[in-house]
């Protein structure tokens, strides 16, 4: 009888498993509870994921903080979460934008940008897209072959 009952319950953790990864739905690599740190304190984040993977810091006081073997990462200032960020490696869709979606297929779903830009290289181009309700700003960086290779989710 405990037999059955341990392989139900090794069946039933393996379904949950198997469907969340499917449909993207991963608790900690889902992007709405990444987004969902952004203005919280470092010690939310350490508690949410432990250490990151990797850690850059940049010469205006702020950390880069990768995860995921740098799937995604987050901006750090003075201990608050002020960005979260999106590789070519994410495999999940960021407010419905996936990495490798076209610069057309941003536009139809986020519909015209705030701004649009190149960087000083010009051979990426920026499109800015703002969310007052929430103080939020998603910036999606497109290649040179027009699809988004980086998303950025910022505090305005």
């Amino acid at each position: 009888m405990h037999k059955i009952k341990f392989i139900l319950s090794i069946v039933v953790i393996s379904r949950i498993f198997i469907t969340n990864n499917l449909f993207g739905q991963n608790e900690i690599n889902n992007s709405e509870t990444i987004i969902n740190l952004l203005g919280q304190r470092l010690k939310n984040l350490f508690d949410k994921y432990g250490l990151p993977f990797s850690i850059e810091g940049l010469d205006n006081g702020t950390a880069l903080l990768y995860y995921d073997e740098g799937e995604f990462g987050f901006s750090v200032k003075s201990k608050s979460i002020i960005a979260a960020f999106f590789t070519k490696e994410y495999q999940y869709k960021v407010r419905g934008i996936a990495i490798e979606d076209t610069k057309s297929t941003v536009v139809e779903i986020l519909g015209e940008p705030k701004k649009n830009y190149y960087g000083k290289d010009k051979s990426t181009n920026y499109l800015e897209f703002d969310y007052p309700e929430n103080d939020l700003r998603i910036t999606i960086a497109i290649d040179t072959e027009n699809k988004v290779n980086f998303i950025i989710v910022s505090l305005k």
